[in-house]
């Protein structure tokens, strides 16, 4: 996403463009850019939801990174 253009004025070259934003990851997920693909590498998945009780069920929270367990 970025080109280099000599410039014979200034006897440098001139850096154009930029790379694109960084996506949005989940919880326990990194993006890392890969200058071969020209892409951001996605790692890592969230747990798995935990064993629930009959009447009980379990929610991901990606604001405290964890799952919600509620029913009694």
């Amino acid at each position: 996403y970025q080109t280099a253009t000599w410039n014979p004025v200034s006897c440098q070259y001139d850096v154009t463009g930029t790379q694109p934003e960084a996506p949005q990851v989940l919880c326990y997920q990194t993006a890392t850019w890969n200058p071969v693909s020209c892409q951001y590498d996605i790692t890592g998945t969230q747990p798995e939801a935990p064993q629930v009780l009959c009447y009980q069920t379990a929610t991901w929270n990606p604001v405290s990174c964890q799952y919600d367990v509620t029913g009694t």
